[in-house]
């Protein structure tokens, strides 16, 4: 394995436990339809942050896959700094639990929704930000 490899393993599990919480939040709500209600945007966003971690899966093989890359650790970090609010975001998508009231996704997605979508803004700044060291601002 090259470093590339290394890099996107580590990279994969983190965000992949992000995608097990989420399966696991679906369950337990599907479980307890009867005293969940549904909201369509609550959804959508959870339905959003899965799309974008998978999508960075690809991403990161074809920047990172079969290569020598052997970063510096601030560029390491800088990696890991994209990676963790993908995490942080996909776990605050979905409620861990239902109470025996009930729960309301709209009221959940009202409660959590500044953190989500400042989780997400920060890990497109990232990107953005990486690619403009690395490549320079003619990229833009």
């Amino acid at each position: 394995m090259l470093s590339g490899d290394f890099a996107i393993g580590l990279m994969t599990i983190i965000t992949g436990l992000a995608i097990a919480d989420m399966v696991a939040s679906t369950h337990i709500l599907l479980m307890n339809r009867e005293r969940v209600r549904w909201d369509w945007l609550a959804t959508l966003a959870a339905v959003y942050i899965f799309l974008l971690i998978v999508s960075s899966w690809g991403i990161s093989y074809r920047t990172m896959g079969n290569q020598m890359i052997n970063p510096p650790l601030w560029l390491f970090v800088i990696g890991l700094s994209q990676i963790i609010p993908l995490y942080l975001s996909g776990r605050a998508s979905l409620p861990d639990a239902v109470d025996a009231k009930g729960l309301s996704l709209a009221a959940h997605y009202a409660e959590v929704r500044r953190y989500f979508w400042a989780s997400v803004a920060f890990t497109y700044l990232m990107f953005v930000g990486y690619d403009v060291f690395l490549l320079g601002p003619a990229v833009m």
